[in-house]
Order: C-alpha cells, then structure tokens, then sequence
C-alpha cells in the first residue's frame, strides 16, 4: 500500500486557512456573547423585555451581568459604563437625575450592538419599575416621588408616561435655545440696537452681550438647573396634589410665574461697568443677583458654574417658591441662612449619567472643615445667628462667616438626619418671610454652645468608611481637607487614586511618612498641609518633585535643615510654615533660594529672632506670621 505524502501548503494557502479559523472562531464567540447578551432585539421583542420589571436591586444585578458579559468579550469601555450606571448612595449626598440618551443600537460590531440592546432594556425596565414605585410613595413622600419620575426618565428618556407626568419640564431639560437679535436699544441699559440679544426658555428670559456659542450653553444650563433645583425644593415650588393628580393622568398644571430674567455680559469690564455704579463689593464677584430688579448678572469665567448655582439659588427661592419671600429678606437677621443655602447648591455636581448635591468632596466644604476643624473657627452663636447683610459687610471675617455657613448647612442638611433638616429649612422659610426666628437649631447639635461647637467639629470630620466610599465611587476631586482623619495606613496610600488633586490638608491626622510613598507623584497638587503630624525629613524627598507647589505647611512637624534642603530653588512656593520645626539660621540660606517666597512663619522654631529680622530686611517681599 502506497502512502502518499501530504504536500506542504504554499504561504497563500496558510493564510487563508489562518482567516478561515479566525472567522470560525470569531463567529463562535460572537454566537457566545449573542446568547449571553440576549438575541439582537426587534421593536417587538424589545417590547417584550421592557415588560419584565426591575427593582433597584434586579436592576443592579441586571448591569453586573452586562458588565460581566462584557469583561469576557473584551468590551473595556462598555463594561466602565455599565458598572458605574447606576449612582452610588454615598453618605449626605442627594442624588437628582435629568435625561439621558438611550445608547445607539446601530454599533459597530455585533457585539458591542448586542451591549446597548441589553443596556437600554434593562434601563427601561428600571423605569417601569421607578413610575409604579412613585404611584406609591406619592401618598407618604411627594419630593421622593417627583425624583423618581425624573429618575425614570433619565433611564428612559422617550418614556410616554414620564413626559406626560412632567409635561414641559422634560421638554425644559432638552432646551435647544434660539438667539433673537434686539431691534432696538436696550430699555434698561441703553445698550445700542444689534450690540445684544435675547434667548426665551420655558422659565428664563436671558438677555446676553456675550458669543452665541456661551450664550446658548447658558441657556441649556439655566433650564437644567431649574429642573434639578425643583427636585431640591419641590415642597416649597409645587402645591399639594399636583403630582398626585399627574401621576393619575389628570392635566394638573405645575406652577407658573414670570419668566426669570438673567443678564449675560460680554467679560469682566463689561459686568464691572453694568453693575459697578449701583452695587458695591461688586468688584470682587463673578455674579450677582439683585432682588429689587429681578435679575441675576453674569459674565463668562472659569467659576460660571458655581457662581450660577448659587446667585440662581436666590432668584429661584425669591421668584419661584409658594413661600412667600420678602426682598429685604436677610437684611435685617440671618443671613447665614440665605447664604448658606446658595452655598451648599453650589455643591451641585455632574456625574456618570446622574447629578448630586452635598457630600463630604463638595468644594466649599473643604474650606468650612478647614475653618472648623483646623482654625477650631465657632462664632459666638447668638452673633452669627442674627447677623444681618450690613454687619457682614463690616466684619473684617467675612470669609470666615461664609466659610462658617456652609459648613453649619451641610451639617443641618446632610449630617444630622430628617428631623434637623427640616428644622432649618423652616427657619430659612422664615427669615424669606420676615417672620419671627425660631431660635432652636442649636439645639439639634447639643443643648449647650460648648457642646455644641465640638459637636460640630466632630461632624466636619471625615471617617474612614465616608472616605472608602469616595473611593469606591472613584470621585477626583480637587481638593480635600482631611485635617484630624483617623485612616488605617492602607486607607491613606490609597489616596494615590486621587491624582487630580491641587489642595490636600491632613493635618493633625494619624498619617505616618510611610504613607505618603505616593506623594512625589501628586503632580497637581498647589496647596499642601501635614501641620501636625510625624511628617519627617523623609516625607521631604517626596515634595521635592512637586514643582507646582505654591503653598506647604510644615508646622509642627520633626523637620530640620537637612530635610528642608529639598526645598532649595523650588520654582513655585510662595507660602511656607515652618512653625514650631527644627529649622535653624542655616534654614535662612535655603528660603533665599526661593525665588517667589512671599510669606513664610518661623515662629517656635530655632531661627533666632535677630537673624530673622535681618532676612526680612534683606528680602522685603516676605511678609512674616499668618
């Protein structure tokens, strides 16, 4: 019997054999991840899915499975969107949604085609689950029901029953803003014909001076807000019955008031000469909302948004509440209220397809902990609580006084349950109202003010599972006051995930050297404080690299000369403490290598007192003490 030998196959042969087995096994896995994923869907068999309904935690299994699902198909960014979909529930934050487009079923490949089909069924299943769990809280908690329709529409953004329920507020959400041209001078400005323009939206009326491209994103911004800001305070702008009424399919109206008016200006100059005449301090603000005329004031700047939020903040509580408020509201007693409430929207914050509000990462409270926790920062209460806009204006500690209002609304809003909540939103009504103050509040702290300043501080303290939490939710914020934060070590090495950070405090904090290996990476960070802890020469090492270092606060920590040689010709510094170190004269010949050293305190260190003096002479640019 004659074998005959299998002929050795040409490269073009090898190759096409190679792509027929890539296309086999492609298609095998495509077949897989079909069958894992659900068929493709039709409109029909679409329909057949959404009519399974999904609670909060089916929904969330539902996602971890598409993520799963997508993890074994190599599908990295639909796996990242699919677990962070659904929004964390971090301690004394608010969460508030607006719409969000269901994903394109026409991807590029099969696979990925497949993800936004099971994606958006699943999204749509939530929200039938999200409308029937609002017919029944209706009854016992009409704010938690309005979220939830909102909810549901931004799971299901072309839901019928949704859009009905909130009629032209999702229509509002969506606004697409057309530019009209003014014909004529301005009435109230004497702006000359054709120099400005005007922008109507379901609830604002926005006069601009400035681009067509930042005065339409404008407009889009003041409409978002008016929806999040009604899912904030829906008691105070929506009567009673309304919701329930909709929820039921009835034409209830929502409630109407003149369309708030809003001023855009071209730049700085522009704002300054509008306004400067008529408002003072007006020099110093990015925004202003003047209760008399009605009207808030902008003009484009890198601190738009929060300056937004909060000046609205006053406008919409004026203009579009049920309350009641009074113009001179805050002129005569409690302003910290009225600006404290403007300060803690200013908190209001964009995530992965949903929005909050409060937190313990919200910026202004990075300046309250600082004031309070670090500066122990606790105007006598009797004082502040009655201060009104004039006293204000002549307190040389006006930052402070702000610092201390926000700080106190996030403790009453967040941090001391329903009870202390609700008692400062009716002392706020009333100070709007020109009521009778309600002298209380103090007491949801403790019974007595001593008590009730530790008690404070205590609060304005990050914990360990708060800052975990942080974590978890992969939040990058810019700055974080850790100051007296007690974290294993392992907690603070995991701070190295924050990589956007420009200020971070953890002062008087159990924080070792050995924790901070990380730090020579933190290449944003601007502003550093270990006031107060064990941060020693070695720590020094790793600061050295952070060449946009403007401000370091080393008091009280074991550093000497040697460990502050690190520092010589920094490009950045400016601000340097060195209060109660080991520092020594020779420290003097370091700081005059500091090109930009503009203030810096030796104070309890060696430093003898004559050398200094003689350096400050030398070097008048340095102001001395804080």
């Amino acid at each position: 019997m004659i074998v005959e030998r299998a002929r050795p196959r040409s490269d073009s042969c090898r190759r096409k054999l190679v792509t027929a087995i890539v296309k086999t096994v492609t298609a095998g896995l495509v077949c897989c991840a079909l069958l894992c994923f659900g068929k493709p869907t039709s409109a029909q068999s679409s329909d057949e899915l959404t009519a399974t309904v999904l609670d909060s935690a089916q929904f969330a299994e539902q996602l971890l499975s598409i993520a799963d699902i997508c993890d074994r198909y190599e599908l990295p960014a639909q796996a990242e969107l699919t677990r962070r979909w659904q929004s964390p529930n971090l301690d004394g934050e608010t969460t508030l949604y607006l719409p969000k487009p269901l994903w394109d079923e026409t991807q590029a490949s099969k696979l990925a085609t497949s993800w936004a089909r099971r994606f958006n069924a699943a999204r749509r299943q939530h929200a039938a689950h999200l409308l029937q769990a609002a017919d029944q809280w209706i009854a016992q908690d009409e704010t938690a029901a309005y979220r939830m329709v909102w909810h549901a529409l931004r799971e299901d953004p072309g839901n019928e029953r949704a859009r009905q329920i909130l009629g032209t507020l999702a229509k509002a959400a969506d606004v697409r803003p057309k530019l009209t041209r003014g014909r004529t001078a301005h009435p109230s400005f004497g702006w000359p014909a054709g120099t400005y323009s005007r922008i109507q939206t379901p609830h604002f009326l926005l006069t601009t001076r400035g681009d067509a491209r930042a005065s339409r994103r404008l407009a889009e911004q003041l409409e978002q807000f008016y929806a999040l800001w009604s899912q904030t305070f829906f008691a105070w702008w929506c009567p009673p019955e309304v919701l329930k009424n909709r929820l039921q399919g009835a034409s209830a109206p929502w409630p109407k008031h003149r369309n708030l008016e809003v001023v855009l200006l071209k730049d700085r100059e522009d704002y300054i000469q509008t306004l400067g005449g008529n408002e003072g301090h007006i020099g110093v603000s990015v925004g202003y909302y003047s209760p008399d005329a009605k009207q808030s004031f902008f003009y484009p700047s890198a601190e738009l948004d929060q300056t937004l939020y909060h000046e609205l903040t006053h406008q919409l509580l004026m203009e579009a509440t049920r309350i009641g408020a009074q113009a001179d509201a805050g002129t005569d007693r409690e302003l910290w209220l009225l600006e404290g409430i403007a300060l803690y929207m200013e908190s209001l914050a964009e995530r992965d397809g949903y929005w909050t509000l409060g937190g313990i990462d919200a910026p202004r409270l990075q300046t309250a902990r600082y004031r309070g926790v670090r500066d122990g920062y606790w105007p006598e209460w009797s004082t502040f609580h009655s201060g009104n806009l004039e006293s204000w204006k002549r307190d040389p500690e006006i930052s402070r006084l702000y610092a201390h209002a926000v700080g106190l609304s996030h403790v009453f809003l967040d941090r001391l349950g329903n009870a202390a909540r609700d008692a400062y939103l009716k002392e706020l009504a009333s100070v709007y109202q020109n009521q009778a103050s309600d002298d209380r509040l103090l007491t949801f702290l403790a019974q007595d003010e001593a008590r009730a300043t530790e008690r404070y501080q205590e609060l304005l303290i990050v914990q360990e599972s708060q800052f975990k939490d942080l974590l978890q939710a992969a939040r990058q914020p810019e700055e974080l006051v850790l100051c007296g934060s007690e974290f294993s070590a392992a907690t603070w090495r995991s701070l190295e995930q924050m990589n956007g950070l420009r200020w971070l405090d953890v002062s008087f904090s159990n924080v070792a050297p050995g924790d901070l290996s990380w730090l020579s990476e933190a290449s944003s960070l601007r502003r550093l404080s270990l006031e107060g802890t064990s941060a020693s020469n070695e720590v020094m090492a790793r600061i050295q690299p952070l060449a946009a270092l403007e401000e370091l606060d080393l008091s009280g920590c074991p550093i000497d000369d040697a460990g502050l040689q690190r520092l010589a010709g920094h490009p950045s510094l400016e601000t340097l403490w060195l209060t109660d170190t080991q520092v020594t004269n020779d420290a003097l010949d370091i700081l005059k290598t500091l090109p930009r050293l503009k203030q810096c305190d030796v104070s309890g260190s060696r430093i003898e007192s004559a050398a200094w003096q003689a350096f400050l002479q030398q070097h008048p640019r340095v102001n001395r003490g804080r």
